[in-house]
């Protein structure tokens, strides 16, 4: 396939929504309500830096990215969805069949090969933008790239999540559907003042 095809049938995104477990409180989001649940292991990567600019939230560095996938085997095709808020968007489809998803989430899907694609049909390529969810046609991994984080949720087996773990042209480390996304679940840094205030007692 040399180019994403748009899918005018997006149930073939309902096993995700399925298996999403939301009920979040105001101050937190859970790897459960972001990737599907049912999944051996899941591990965050972090999207990279470029020298000192930090990483762009919603969107995973090419190179990143073809790392992810380089160990996500799959036959065929791949479905890659990309919000439907962003800006760069140059028309808007009235009434088009879109994925829903948490929090309000719309997702325009894609047929594609498995590749790190970064332009797409009705969108400026001036702005790369990665896909926001993508996953195979058995639904084996999925790969997940909230738009307001700046690193990416990876859920598969466990052979395939080592090989993401072991690969040194990532930052991957393992997480639970439980973990807390959010500045507050934040365990490595140190909370500034105004952070500390607003969330609730470890």
């Amino acid at each position: 396939m040399d180019e994403p095809r748009r899918l005018l049938d997006p149930s073939v995104g309902d096993w995700i929504n399925a298996r999403l477990v939301r009920g979040e409180s105001s101050m937190g989001s859970r790897v459960r309500s972001v990737i599907p649940t049912g999944f051996q292991r899941v591990v965050r990567d972090g999207n990279g830096r470029s020298g000192n600019v930090d990483p762009d939230e919603g969107s995973v560095p090419v190179g990143t990215l073809t790392a992810i996938l380089d160990h996500c085997l799959c036959d065929g095709n791949v479905v890659q969805g990309v919000w439907l808020g962003f800006g760069t968007w140059t028309y808007r489809w009235n009434g088009e069949p879109v994925l829903p998803g948490w929090g309000g989430r719309e997702y325009r899907l894609f047929a594609t090969a498995k590749a790190a694609i970064t332009t797409w049909p009705g969108m400026s390529p001036s702005w790369p933008q990665s896909a926001n969810l993508i996953w195979p046609a058995d639904n084996s991994w999925c790969i997940a790239t909230e738009i307001d984080w700046d690193s990416t949720l990876v859920a598969g087996s466990t052979d395939m999540t080592d090989a993401i773990l072991a690969d040194v042209r990532l930052e991957s480390f393992v997480v639970e559907y439980e973990d807390d996304l959010s500045w507050c679940g934040n365990i490595l840094n140190p909370r500034p003042d105004w952070l500390a205030r607003q969330c609730p007692p470890d």
